[in-house]
């Protein structure tokens, strides 16, 4: 059974479009894909940025506590 050149052009064309679309989809995945990633390394940052902040503001709270905790520099001694 053979088929005809019509149905074999329509089948050529089928083809040819089924590839385009796929070529499409492939780029769109790419483009996605690394939307993605720039977004997750961004978002990263940010997360390291925070994080430095919050320490920065821990660290700066322990030397004021431990300023306050200190002792002084001259002891008085008083005999009873």
């Amino acid at each position: 059974m053979s088929i005809s050149d019509e149905e074999f052009q329509r089948f050529q064309n089928q083809l040819v479009e089924l590839k385009t679309r796929n070529y499409q989809l492939e780029e769109q995945n790419k483009r996605l894909n690394s939307g993605k990633f720039r977004f997750l390394f961004i978002k990263s940052f940010f997360f390291v940025i925070l994080e430095n902040g919050q320490l920065k503001t821990q660290l700066e709270n322990f030397e004021k506590d431990s300023i306050s905790l200190r002792l002084p520099t001259k002891v008085l001694f008083f005999d009873f």
